[in-house]
């Protein structure tokens, strides 16, 4: 069975909470805690679920995923680690017990993100 993937960035509490690139975009890549449940308690594992960029509220999603017994993907920019709202190494070493995790680049520069430098 090929499964679908759910892909995203942050989990929020509210919208002024410091996580990732919350405050930054003006919560363009966030949802609130409540719809991210439904969608777990409704589709359960009938999807993978991706997170982008290593924002803390990472940690919120890998918990919630566990209680349904649910791995999730995280991809972590190595240099945002340990900076305010991001994950810690403490928090990744936790993560990586029930989940997958890998990194995402270095310092998530969208300079090149049209890959014709590699021509």
């Amino acid at each position: 069975m090929n499964k679908k993937f759910l892909m995203f960035h942050e989990i929020i509490f509210s919208e002024n909470e410091n996580t990732g690139w919350n405050l930054d975009t003006n919560g363009k890549y966030s949802i609130s805690i409540d719809v991210f449940n439904s969608f777990v308690e409704k589709f359960k594992n009938n999807f993978e679920y991706t997170f982008d960029d290593g924002g803390l509220s990472n940690l919120k999603a890998a918990k919630i995923l566990e209680k349904f017994g649910i791995k999730g993907y995280f991809f972590i920019p190595t240099f945002f680690i340990g900076k305010p709202g991001f994950l810690k190494t403490s928090d990744i070493k936790i993560m990586s017990k029930n989940h997958y995790l890998f990194p995402h680049s270095h310092n998530h520069n969208m300079k090149n993100s049209n890959f014709e430098y590699l021509l």
